[in-house]
């Protein structure tokens, strides 16, 4: 397990400078920092101790008339409205009635809406490239309870998808009607006569890469530039597994896989070596 690697470890051993760095510094949380007065006000997301939260509970409780010294506050979880990264905390106080409720997510979990840092959470394994299980493994190290069901997972990345679609999609009709612009007006054409001209000459370059390096890639993308923006004009993706197979294949028995494979689009078709990928995407381009 990942988490027994930062297990503490005896006093005559905290000699290494890489271990000490791991230990949780008892001042850290302290109410004594000094406030600057031209603080920006926090946004976004953060990652946040159980233990420092409930330090900060317990110093705005105590000015309160409730006797912390006599009672105690705790930091409890709802393990059922918990969704991937979102959950729900509750402080409650031993000797009043306070009882207070936190979500952690920008949307109420207890809602079923707790989308917003899920998504973003898939949308950075994406960007980073290391899947639903790095996403485990992350949290695994932060002891940070996760637990996302495949389906909405697969939600999530068919949202993400389609927006990234129309967004390169409207972004590449852009980069084009630059480069066709440029052309008309090395070739010397008004731009009021561009209705007019159906086609004309633009000179581009073609560039490709392959998901990972190694001839057992099994994705690789091709794309056509621009020499004179050099913005990308048009790509091509040709792939030898198909995501959406792999998943109906998952959920599915035979007969109900057939069915439905009828009608789908395979993007995982391309069946020759990885080598010749880029060529073909050349080709199809």
């Amino acid at each position: 397990m990942v988490s027994k690697i930062f297990r503490p470890l005896p006093s005559k051993r905290y000699n290494c400078f890489s271990v000490r760095k791991l230990q949780p510094n008892g001042d850290e949380s302290s109410s004594d920092e000094v406030i600057e007065e031209d603080l920006a006000p926090a946004e976004g997301y953060r990652l946040v101790s159980m233990d420092s939260l409930l330090k900060f509970v317990k110093r705005i409780h105590a000015q309160t008339p409730c006797n912390l010294d006599k009672n105690y506050i705790q930091i409890l979880e709802s393990s059922y409205n918990r969704f991937g990264l979102g959950s729900s905390l509750y402080a409650k106080c031993s000797g009043c009635s306070m009882s207070e409720f936190l979500a952690t997510d920008d949307v109420n979990p207890r809602t079923l809406q707790g989308k917003d840092v899920n998504r973003r959470m898939v949308f950075a394994t994406f960007e980073s490239g290391i899947g639903k299980e790095g996403v485990a493994k992350f949290c695994e190290v932060f002891n940070m309870p996760f637990n996302m069901s495949p389906d909405t997972w697969y939600s999530h990345e068919e949202t993400l998808s389609q927006a990234f679609q129309e967004e390169t999609s409207v972004q590449l009709q852009k980069n084009c009607a630059e480069a066709r612009k440029l052309a008309m007006l090395e070739e010397g054409i008004d731009d009021d006569d561009d209705d007019a001209v159906a086609t004309v000459d633009i000179s581009m370059t073609f560039d490709g890469t392959w998901s990972k390096c190694g001839y057992t890639a099994k994705h690789c993308i091709g794309f056509v530039i621009s020499a004179a923006t050099r913005k990308v004009l048009d790509f091509e993706i040709i792939s030898k597994v198909c995501q959406q197979c792999t998943q109906m294949k998952a959920k599915l028995n035979e007969a109900g896989f057939n069915d439905l494979y009828q009608d789908h689009i395979c993007e995982g078709s391309y069946g020759r070596k990885t080598i010749f990928k880029e060529k073909q995407s050349v080709r199809e381009l």
